[in-house]
């Protein structure tokens, strides 16, 4: 085994992604990889551009992904920016790639089990996943590269790695982490729908309305879009109940596009922000975690 394979066959590569940054959830990703046995030795924060995506997944790009996913993955890096560490395994284990593609959990969160890092960071669907982690030595490299890590970056002082991988990371945080999840998102944007047509909205309908759906929250209870346009049916305008009863999930996107359903909410005065696109497009495409719904 050579030197470098003997390096590689121990270092892991890891990015919390941007989503996860946003999140505020990079001390957090830090301090679970070392819980994991993985000790961050190399470091840096940097933004993701369309090359290194290129480079970073050019063998899923030419065999497997269409052009959709890719056009998700590129919007995704662009919310901000990554935090790419290099870590050492510090545990008794033959193969840590092999442990570590275990911990970080299911590439469908809504299928993640709990306990592992992608249900228990909240991911919200296979896009907006918080994190990346290599699955074998090889392409722990290819990945450090595309980030411009080394071996040659490693501090070799552990504590003095820590503080920087800790500095990093704390300086990713922002001061108002992003919170809302896939039931956030979409009960506030059908509650600002329903706002911009409430005039329309009179007598049993709007009764209705109310016994129904008190509080906003429940707008994004299962199959909560139904209910409401049947509510509302003959009162609004037949664009409204096309977005109010999109569930803005796979199968969904069997009857409508993301681009006409953003469209028809920017005509009703629903400016969606990047974090609301983002969340709504991707999960047209990728099953999003549903909250538990409670009696």
């Amino acid at each position: 085994m050579t030197d470098m394979t003997a390096f590689w066959s121990t270092h892991l590569f890891a990015l919390a992604t941007p989503d996860a940054l946003l999140r505020g959830l990079g001390p957090a990703f830090v301090q679970r990889l070392r819980v994991e046995g993985l000790t961050p030795v190399a470091a840096r924060l940097t933004t993701t551009d369309s090359d290194m995506l290129d480079e970073m997944y050019a063998d899923l790009i030419a065999g497997q992904w269409q052009t959709w996913r890719y056009r998700l993955i590129d919007d995704v890096f662009a919310l901000g920016p990554t935090l790419a560490l290099l870590c050492r395994y510090d545990g008794d284990l033959d193969d840590p790639h092999a442990h570590i593609a275990a911990r970080k959990g299911h590439h469908h969160p809504h299928l993640a089990e709990l306990g592992t890092m992608r249900k228990d960071f909240g991911s919200i669907n296979s896009i907006l996943s918080v994190m990346h982690a290599s699955d074998s030595p090889r392409e722990a490299r290819h990945d450090a590269t595309v980030y411009r890590l080394s071996e040659a970056d490693v501090i070799a002082d552990d504590r003095k790695a820590a503080a920087y991988v800790d500095y990093l990371a704390a300086l990713t945080k922002p001061a108002v982490p992003e919170q809302r999840d896939f039931d956030a998102v979409l009960s506030d944007v059908r509650a600002r729908l329903l706002l911009a047509v409430d005039h329309h909205i009179t007598g049993s309908a709007r009764d209705s309305l109310i016994a129904e759906f008190p509080t906003a929250d429940l707008l994004a209870r299962p199959d909560a879009g139904k209910r409401l346009a049947d509510l509302v049916s003959g009162l609004v305008d037949a664009d409204v109940h096309t977005v109010l009863q999109c569930e803005f999930d796979p199968p969904a996107r069997e009857s409508w596009r993301a681009s006409d359903l953003f469209e028809i909410l920017r005509r009703h005065g629903v400016d969606l922000d990047r974090w609301e696109r983002i969340v709504l497009e991707s999960s047209l495409y990728f099953p999003p975690v549903r909250r538990e719904v409670t009696a």
